[in-house]
């Protein structure tokens, strides 16, 4: 059993003792006495590490720029006739991976071509991943699968995959933030205006009920004739210029726009969930 191992196990134990002690005490003058104690238990060194350290990822710099940025170099072609651009890759060396689910603050990075140094966390051989990462101060998180370098306004992705490959997607943010912000603001108002439509073919089909049922009861009072009026009078309510089109077409129209809006939405939705693939 490895060191690492062996300190759980030690703090679990000595954590079980305390709160077995705990639950033996209970008069109010010792309450305090094992709080303090399971304190002390919870913050020994032994306790499991839920942040990473600050030397969690080294960075070797090519030693091409006294500031640690990315310097473009001219080097001379293999046969001399000509002249090639050459930027010096940084290297990122991540000597935890794999490590289980962690999200951390990183130092700050020029950014730049660089070369993620990791072993993959299935076959366990090291690789050498190729990267351009913006300058800044991102956030890293690691996942059983997954490196991520995380910007305010951008994010960067390792995958592995359980046959020793590896790939990289990257994720814009801001733009994808936007869209759905625009798309969501016109939704709303499309619905708005839809739900106001639909609130006037509903004031007018309960107004023509009303009318219906007000002329049936009048029936069993006015006898016969009274019915042959009313029938006459729901016809005509029926062949009122405009009603029947108000009802039919405001409806419609409020449908079409919903199942629109419905289906303009969900299509930005997979948009901002899909990841924009960027193998190198």
């Amino acid at each position: 059993m490895s060191s690492t191992k062996c300190g759980i196990v030690v703090f679990a134990a000595s954590l079980l003792a305390t709160l077995a002690a705990a639950q033996a005490q209970d008069s109010p003058a010792t309450e305090h006495k094992w709080k303090d104690k399971l304190k002390s238990a919870v913050s020994s060194p032994l306790a499991p590490i839920k942040t990473m350290p600050p030397n969690a990822i080294v960075v070797l710099d090519p030693g091409v720029d006294p500031k640690g940025e990315p310097k473009p170099l001219l080097r001379k072609t293999d046969d001399g006739t000509g002249l090639t651009v050459e930027v010096p890759e940084t290297v990122h060396v991540h000597r935890y991976f794999p490590c289980g689910s962690r999200e951390f603050q990183a130092q700050y990075f020029a950014g730049g071509p660089t070369i993620v140094s990791v072993r993959h966390p299935f076959c366990g051989e090291r690789v050498y991943v190729h990267i351009d990462l913006p300058p800044g101060f991102p956030v890293v998180k690691y996942e059983g699968d997954k490196i991520e370098y995380k910007y305010p306004e951008e994010s960067l992705s390792i995958h592995f995959d359980r046959h020793g490959g590896v790939s990289t997607s990257y994720n814009g943010c801001p733009v994808v933030k936007k869209r759905c912000k625009e798309s969501a603001r016109k939704i709303k108002e499309k619905c708005a205006a839809c739900s106001d439509e639909l609130g006037v073919n509903h004031f007018a089909t309960k107004v023509g009920k009303e009318v219906r049922d007000t002329a049936t009861g009048t029936v069993g009072v006015a006898g016969t004739l009274a019915k042959q009026s009313t029938n006459v009078a729901v016809t005509a309510l029926n062949l009122v210029p405009g009603l029947q089109m108000l009802k039919s077409a405001g409806q419609d129209r409020a449908i079409r726009e919903r199942d629109r809006g419905v289906k303009l939405i969900s299509e930005k939705r997979a948009e901002a969930e899909a990841d924009i693939p960027t193998l190198r």
